[in-house]
C-alpha cells in the first residue's frame, strides 16, 4: 500500500495518526541489544557478583558487603531490563520510543558520572563503551524526534 492509501484509511477510521510509521533502520536491533545487555549484566551481577562488578563497573576486588550491593544492583538492572522489554514491545508511537531513548541516555550519563567517580580514567574501555551507548541512544532519539528539545 502506498502512504496516501494509509492516510486515507486512517482518516476513514477516524484515526488522527498515520498507520504507516517508519522507524530508523536498525532501531529494533539497537533496542534488542540494549535489553540483552541489561539482562546479561543483571544476571551476571546476581549470580557472579565479582565477575559482574568487573565487567559492568571495572572493579576487580570485592568484599562480601560489596558483593551484596552488586547483587542488589543486578536485581535492579534485571528488573529494569524486564520493564524496558515490556514497554518496547507495546510502544509503537515515535514520540514514546524517543522518550525511552532519552531516558536511556540519562541513565547512561548517570552511569558515566558514577563510573568516573569510582575509577577515574583508569579504565578507558569501560568509559568508551558507555560513551558509545550514549551516542547511539542520542542518535536514534534525534532520528525519531529531531524537533524535540533535549530536556522536556
Amino acid at each position: 500500500m502506498e502512504n496516501g492509501e494509509w492516510i486515507m484509511i486512517s482518516q476513514l477510521l477516524g484515526i488522527n495518526e498515520s498507520l504507516c510509521q517508519s522507524f530508523p533502520r536498525g532501531l529494533c536491533y539497537w533496542e534488542t541489544a540494549n535489553t540483552l545487555y541489561f539482562f546479561i549484566s543483571g544476571f551476571l551481577c546476581i549470580l557472579l557478583p565479582r565477575v559482574g562488578a568487573f565487567i559492568d563497573i571495572g572493579i576487580s576486588s570485592a568484599t562480601p558487603e560489596f558483593c551484596a550491593a552488586i547483587r542488589f544492583y543486578g536485581l535492579a538492572v534485571l528488573s529494569f531490563a524486564a520493564l524496558l522489554r515490556c514497554i518496547q514491545s507495546k510502544t509503537e508511537n515515535r514520540e514514546d520510543v524517543a522518550a525511552i531513548l532519552l531516558i536511556l541516555s540519562f541513565m547512561t550519563i548517570g552511569q558515566i558520572v558514577v563510573f568516573f567517580f569510582i575509577n577515574g580514567l583508569s579504565s578507558f574501555v569501560h568509559l568508551f563503551i558507555r560513551f558509545a551507548l550514549l551516542g547511539g541512544h542520542m542518535s536514534y532519539h534525534y532520528c525519531l524526534d529531531p524537533d524535540a528539545p533535549f530536556l522536556y
